[in-house]
């Protein structure tokens, strides 16, 4: 479902405001306290802008770790977080996993934290996956 909301001007800029201190985007914002809002989530529960930090702060510890410099990997096993998110939340597909890949995506290879991550790519330019899940695969350059 997809719902137009159109949010006043002092709305608008608090959203904005708190979508830049969490680093998310502001749909994120309205979804957790909705969420919240009809008990939808535990009170001891992490929002989706909390998850999502988490994710790319676990994926941003392993890729700076000396160790694991010129290793493929994929994000399950970068994020501890990442892998105990369910795919599907009453029987339908739940986008946060999918959201926090892509934001991922965009960030490697930029200067940043995944400024030394590059995706592994195929002879034929198409992405290297894993056999399991089919999840992309990336190297930390060394």
């Amino acid at each position: 479902m997809r719902i137009q909301f159109f949010p006043g001007p002092e709305l608008e800029e608090k959203l904005k405001v708190e979508a830049a201190s969490q680093g998310v985007n502001v749909s994120i914002i309205v979804i957790d306290v909705l969420n919240k809002f009809y008990g939808l989530v535990g009170p001891n529960s992490k929002t989706e802008a909390q998850i999502e930090k988490d994710v790319l702060n676990e994926i941003a510890a392993y890729v700076s770790d000396s160790a694991n410099a010129g290793t493929e990997f994929d994000i399950n096993a970068a994020s501890a977080t990442y892998t105990q998110i369910d795919m599907t939340y009453a029987g339908k597909p739940k986008v946060v996993k999918a959201r926090i890949g892509k934001k991922f995506a965009r960030e490697i290879g930029l200067p940043g934290r995944f400024q030394k991550v590059e995706q592994v790519l195929l002879q034929n330019g198409k992405p290297k996956r894993t056999s399991g899940n089919r999840a992309a695969i990336y190297r930390i350059l060394s």
